[in-house]
């Protein structure tokens, strides 16, 4: 097994819950635009948060930040849009539904073709849509 295939394994080994994924995900909302857009500094601050609330497992916190990152992807397609938040939030901040995060927390992790996560869209989808019929909203 490759050195990639197998931290992909590790990575999706890893138990995230949907509420410490929300905190990341509020955390990293919070961070100045320079921080934003620098992965090394956002992964630092996901490193020390998760320390604090979880005892400091690195992997944890990769893993959290790689869900993020695919769920940031998946959420560009207007198939998604119905499910983000938009009008009347300060600062041009999205929200997110939270069966988006919960579907997130659990959903494998891929690879993309420039070595980015991502989640399968379609089995996303279908969680999405079982998860929402199982409440009787589909």
């Amino acid at each position: 097994m490759s050195a990639p295939d197998q931290f992909m394994r590790e990575i999706n080994a890893q138990k995230v819950s949907a509420p410490l994924l929300g905190k990341v995900m509020h955390l990293w909302a919070s961070l100045p635009r320079e921080e934003w857009q620098d992965f090394d500094q956002k992964l630092e601050r996901v490193v020390d948060f998760v320390g604090k609330e979880n005892g400091g497992d690195p992997m944890l916190a990769m893993a959290i930040a790689l869900r993020l990152m695919a769920l940031d992807a998946l959420v560009l397609d207007p198939e998604f849009r119905g499910w983000l938040i938009t009008e009347h939030s300060p600062g041009g901040i999205t929200y997110i539904h939270g069966d988006l995060l919960q579907i997130a927390a659990d959903q494998m992790i891929l690879e993309g073709a420039e070595g980015e996560p991502l989640f399968d869209q379609n089995s996303f989808r279908i969680r999405l849509l079982q998860l929402t019929s199982t409440r009787g909203r589909a």
